[in-house]
């Protein structure tokens, strides 16, 4: 009872947090009715519907040793803490039962949830790559350059020339056999449309044109010297650690990443481009003072 209080707050405060729960909205409306769609900390319903038996099927059901990675990080002797590992959960049993994947199938559109709030924050994604797809360095260099920063397209032509959004920056999200991309924007009401086409002709301009040497070299020279100072707190090595196996069944060598990233040519690109920004499998949500008839979305 006191967990269930401490999530139906938990749901309260991201309800409350448009930045947030646009993301959430977009997810629900574009993967309709699947898993993935559903937000991660549930509905009031669902958590104030659950009893301590349905909690203790849920974890039987999925809590087996099959199905269990242990990673570490830090100042650690890997047999000694093997052996802990076997200790504490070597009377784990059971085998997970195998199910084929359900792949979503996506819901184009434009998706609006009214609030009366001063900005209208805006989602606009198309299908994505999976987690282990071979082009997902490609997909880094394409989305850094799109949104990733300060110098990204984006945000120089949408806040710095225009000053049209407070914030804007481009986003993956990859799991292990689909994903989607995506531009995240929070403007005004009337800047709303002109936000959205701007965006929509970047993406269009990219799949038709690629990007500029410029642009390709300084994104990839960003992403190279993030990944350090993305390790470097022992957590993030611990999850680099267990989504590595995870995923790939094997740790993925820091200079294995790093070239990967160095060989992304101008035509890589473009060809990823073009397949991710498909028209019709656009979607845009929005959540704020705003309908999804203020945005139209463009032709196939």
């Amino acid at each position: 009872e006191i967990e269930r209080d401490v999530i139906l707050q938990e749901i309260l405060d991201a309800e409350d947090s448009p930045e947030d729960f646009v993301h959430d909205f977009f997810l629900e409306q574009y993967w309709p009715g699947h898993p993935l769609g559903w937000p991660v900390l549930g509905t009031r319903d669902t958590i104030a519907s659950l009893d301590r038996d349905v909690l203790a099927g849920f974890l039987q059901r999925s809590y087996r040793p099959d199905r269990m990675i242990v990673a570490a990080a830090g100042h650690i002797d890997h047999d000694s803490f093997a052996d802990q590992c076997r200790r504490h959960f070597v009377d784990m049993t059971g085998v997970t039962e195998t199910a084929e994947a359900d792949r979503p199938d996506f819901r184009p559109g434009g998706f609006a949830a009214r609030r009366d709030i001063e900005q209208v924050h805006v989602v606009i994604g198309f299908p994505g790559i999976s987690v282990t797809d071979p082009r997902r360095e490609v997909a880094e260099v394409l989305v850094s350059a799109l949104g990733g920063g300060m110098s990204s397209r984006l945000f120089q032509k949408v806040r710095e020339e225009r000053g049209l959004a407070y914030s804007i920056y481009a986003f993956q999200s990859a799991f292990r056999d689909i994903g989607y991309t995506g531009i995240y924007a929070a403007t005004s009401r009337e800047h709303l449309t002109e936000t959205v086409r701007l965006v929509l002709e970047d993406v269009l301009s990219v799949a038709q044109n690629g990007l500029s040497a410029s642009e390709l070299e300084r994104s990839k020279s960003h992403l190279v010297g993030s990944i350090p100072l993305a390790l470097e707190s022992t957590e993030s090595q611990m999850f680099r650690l267990a989504r590595n196996q995870m995923y790939f069944g094997r740790e993925l060598a820091l200079d294995e990443v790093v070239r990967a990233i160095e060989d992304v040519s101008a035509e890589d690109v473009i060809l990823l481009a073009r397949e991710l920004f498909a028209f019709d499998r656009l979607g845009i949500a929005l959540v704020g003072d705003a309908d999804g008839d203020l945005v139209s979305l463009p032709a196939a």
